[in-house]
């Protein structure tokens, strides 16, 4: 096998690695970004939710205590 045909097969590996760890590196951040937004979605649901349930709740109390 010539020099040239080594050359070419060794720049074809490197290449076809090169790209399998790209690939994996952007998709360990986009999971990464998509779970942060999902916590940060998750919180801003427990905010309102929590309002939505305490605001009754808060109401009720402060008309029991106000004269």
């Amino acid at each position: 096998m010539s020099i040239r045909a080594r050359t070419l097969i060794l720049i074809g590996i490197v290449l076809t690695v090169s790209t399998i760890v790209l690939y994996q590196v952007v998709a360990h951040i986009q999971m990464a970004s998509y779970r942060e937004l999902e916590r940060a979605s998750a919180e801003r649901d427990l905010k309102r939710m929590t309002r939505i349930i305490l605001a009754p709740l808060m109401i009720k109390c402060l008309r029991r205590k106000a004269p």
